[in-house]
């Protein structure tokens, strides 16, 4: 794990205080625990070092031994001061105490034992918020402990079935095959969680059952108010037109195998998708997961933001490494413009501008297989440096269907909704009766026309289609004069998500004139 390496790091260049980010408590003393007999076994190391383990209502512990009243943080503080031999000191929850009573007490302490520290002697403090004082900000580095990895599940998941009276018969090769589906299903779950999740999968059918795992799994990830766990069962074929952007995908869906590991392939970042309204911009992002047989995560941007200081920043942090335990997988946001835009900074302190920064480096410095899709409808206000490469992988714009997109969309919904193929003609008369509809907006005109239908007992006829259509005012009509701005917009600056081969009926007002896709 890359956040164990780190605070391995920290430890031996002797940082005096690292706070660690996790609400594993557990795993954090487990990996100091082995990060220590490590360096115990090293002959540079003279003496032997210990680690002591202190919260609030236990008080101090070093191994099997409880050290007597260093039950308050002043008491800790006092005997980590005085500590003259080799050892890591855990304090579980002790930012709290920097924040709350007489918090300068405690920070000025804190500092002085910081500045008195041995060369030996290193401070952890573990919590599930990184909230750390202005004063405090310099002395303390920062480590964001990574969620459990495929292989601290699978080990998990063999412990759980061992001690499940109902798999005692198995086999060894059957336990190794259900841990292994087991821990992939509950990737992106704190080791206690997975564990719970085990026991009740083991519980409910006497297995490992992935699906109950992924059930469970929603609920859990949907609890953590940051991410949606997005039950997606449509799929590109559910999508009308957007050739390009399809094919597009098709080329990087396969990316994520080993064989494009191979090949020297890197994983691609993601793709963001802009254009007018109810073109079907978050109905590819979700069918992006079906296609690719891909978890799809909803990031809701707005959820982020919470009333403390630095609680967004660490809502960011933890949706980002929930969606980089469960890679590979898809990361939508939807509307990106709405909670990333705009100038921000000066009415919210900074904080926007603060996890739009931590977005962006995220974007850049990632390794991890996670897609991100980003969507929007105004990418006017989107910062510059959201929209230069290396951010994501391709720009598209999507434009209003043309004839030809309109007539899959038409068949697409009618198929749907179950209802009977129109004839040559009724389809002609529907496709010329929509010009300038989007797709949301040719749904509703099958849906209208049911609604019409349905109280006569019959099938909606193509007139009915036709009426509907007729007595809808389309946005690109109500909305003219930005739908012209976001394609003077799009003029060389994307790609244009619709196939183009067949637009001259179309270009009956100004198209863009979108970069083409390379072959």
């Amino acid at each position: 794990m890359r956040s164990v390496e780190e605070l391995d790091l920290l430890i031996r260049a002797s940082y005096p205080a690292i706070f660690v980010v996790s609400y594993e408590e557990g795993r954090v003393e487990q990996a100091l625990s082995e990060i220590l007999e490590q360096r115990n076994q090293d002959p540079n190391y003279e003496s032997v070092a210990k680690l002591h383990v202190w919260s609030v209502t236990e008080g101090c512990r070093c191994g099997d031994t409880v050290l007597p009243e260093l039950d308050s943080p002043m008491d800790i503080l006092d005997y980590i001061q005085d500590y003259k031999t080799a050892g890591i000191f855990l304090l579980r929850d002790f930012a709290n105490f920097l924040n709350t009573g007489p918090e300068y007490l405690i920070q000025r302490k804190l500092r002085d034992t910081i500045n008195h520290l041995g060369p030996l002697v290193n401070i952890v403090i573990v919590d599930s918020e990184l909230d750390i004082p202005a004063r405090l900000e310099k002395l303390i580095a920062v480590v964001d402990f990574e969620l459990p990895g495929i292989g601290e599940l699978n080990s998990s998941a063999k412990s759980v079935i061992a001690d499940c009276v109902s798999t005692e018969s198995l086999d060894d090769n059957i336990i190794s095959n259900m841990a292994e589906s087991g821990s992939k299903a509950a990737l992106g779950l704190t080791l206690a969680e997975a564990e719970n999740v085990f026991a009740k999968s083991l519980a409910h059918t006497s297995c490992l059952d992935p699906q109950i795992i992924i059930e469970e799994k929603k609920h859990i990830i949907r609890k953590s108010g940051v991410l949606q766990f997005y039950d997606v069962d449509r799929d590109m074929d559910s999508v009308g037109g957007l050739g390009n952007l399809k094919k597009w995908l098709t080329q990087r869906g396969g990316s994520f195998s080993d064989e494009a590991k191979a090949y020297g392939l890197p994983n691609p970042r993601g793709v963001l998708i802009v254009g007018i309204p109810g073109t079907g911009k978050s109905l590819v992002s979700k069918c992006i997961g079906h296609d690719w047989n891909m978890p799809v995560l909803r990031m809701d941007v707005g959820s982020l933001f919470g009333s403390l200081v630095g609680q967004s920043e660490a809502n960011m942090r933890k949706a980002l490494k929930t969606a980089e335990a469960l890679a590979p997988c898809v990361l939508w946001i939807d509307e990106l413009e709405k909670s990333l835009g705009g100038p921000g900074g000066a009415s919210d302190g900074g904080t926007t501008a603060r996890v739009f920064g931590s977005f962006l480096s995220w974007m850049q410095e990632k390794t991890s297989p996670v897609f991100v899709v980003a969507t929007a409808n105004d990418v006017s206000v989107l910062p510059p440096e959201m929209l230069r490469k290396g951010r994501f992988d391709e720009l598209f714009f999507v434009d209003l269907p043309n004839e030809e997109d309109r007539k899959d969309i038409i068949n697409i919904h009618l198929d749907r909704y179950g209802r009977d193929s129109l004839s040559s003609d009724g389809l002609e008369s529907l496709i010329g009766s929509t010009d300038g509809f989007s797709g949301a907006e040719l749904e509703q005109v099958i849906i209208d026309a049911m609604y019409k239908a349905f109280p006569e007992g019959r099938e909606p006829e193509p007139t009915d289609y036709t009426l509907s259509a007729k007595s809808t005012v389309p946005l690109s009509a109500t909305m003219g004069a930005k739908i012209a701005g976001l394609r003077d917009w799009a003029n060389g600056r994307a790609i244009l998500a619709n196939d183009s081969t067949s637009r001259k009926k179309a270009r009956k007002s100004k198209k863009p004139r979108t970069r083409k896709i390379m072959n």
